[in-house]
């Protein structure tokens, strides 16, 4: 019985963690889709200190760019951008159909956990290896 209720305690956290990367990550399409409707901008306080740009100067206007679906200016504006684009996607995919299937079945039994979150690890861990060895 213990060990059933630290299962489902554990199932409960990391289901909360999802809602609440979700949540995030739409906040951040949102938050594109404000800034670009407003034309409203932020200048970037490294360039402003240091008269260089940082990593993630234009990041911002080549996220707008990969929602409208035009990769070649969203790379002019920031290298990374095409890809932080596709790996937010497809974290919102990943957290939704997470979520909803949760919420649908009872899935999330001890064995099945395990193997879920190890596949959220790799895919997360995937993901950054990926990002630093093509961008350093």
């Amino acid at each position: 019985m213990k060990l059933s209720q630290q299962n489902h305690t554990r199932i409960d956290a990391y289901l909360l963690a999802n809602k609440a990367l979700l949540f995030l990550m739409l906040l951040l399409l949102l938050y594109l889709i404000f800034m670009s409707c407003f034309d409203i901008g932020f200048a970037c306080q490294h360039k402003i200190f240091f008269g260089t740009e940082c990593r993630s100067c234009g990041l911002t206007r080549g996220l707008w760019s990969c929602m409208k679906l035009d990769f070649a200016t969203a790379n002019k504006f920031n290298t990374q951008s095409t890809f932080i684009f596709i790996s937010i996607i497809c974290q919102i995919l990943f957290r939704f159909l997470l979520v909803q299937i949760s919420m649908v079945h009872q899935f999330l039994k001890h064995r099945n956990f395990n193997t879920l979150f190890s596949i959220d690890i790799s895919v997360i861990v995937i993901l950054f290896i990926v990002n630093m060895k093509y961008y350093g």
